[in-house]
């Protein structure tokens, strides 16, 4: 999939073909592998946000089950 950003300031260019000549890369391939870190973050998160919903259910499950059994 080919993506375009139009109106970068020419300074913002300038940095990061510095950025991407000193990891011996091309532009297209710098703004690739960056592009790919901002969505594996994102999902990364996400996942890292259901699983703390999930736990805190688990939890409040565990002490309504235990606080309902006088014996375990």
């Amino acid at each position: 999939m080919e993506i375009r950003i139009k109106d970068v300031d020419p300074i913002i260019v300038c940095k990061i073909d510095e950025m991407a000549k000193k990891l011996n890369q091309s532009r297209q391939i710098y703004l690739n592998a960056r592009i790919e870190l901002i969505a594996i973050d994102y999902i990364q998160s996400t996942k890292m946000d259901h699983l703390e919903k999930e736990m805190q259910a688990n939890t409040i499950y565990f002490f309504f089950i235990i606080s309902n059994k006088p014996y375990l």
